[in-house]
């Protein structure tokens, strides 16, 4: 269970406001219609700017009717929070 909490007029954000386990679906469709690419992941922000990701894709094979599915997993990238609740997610590779 996530619970939100308003924050204070005038108060500003942090890193360790932004520590939880996100999680969600994603849709890819690249020009292409029906998807391309449906998945689930999930991405663990530690409170500290670095987070640890893993998805997993279904991809399409060679006709519609043949599927293959990936996974993929991300481990060491950061993320920066600003005083406004903006920021940045910077995977490993850059």
């Amino acid at each position: 269970m996530v619970q939100a909490v308003r924050h204070p007029d005038g108060g500003e954000f942090s890193l360790a406001s932004f520590e939880e386990t996100y999680g969600g679906p994603c849709i890819g469709h690249g020009g292409r219609t029906p998807a391309f690419a449906i998945g689930i992941g999930a991405v663990n922000f530690d409170g500290q700017g670095q987070f640890t990701a893993v998805d997993i894709q279904n991809l399409p094979g060679s006709d519609f009717r043949q599927r293959r599915n990936a996974t993929f997993d991300t481990t060491g990238g950061r993320y920066t929070v600003n005083p406004d609740d903006t920021g940045m997610i910077i995977a490993p590779t850059g």
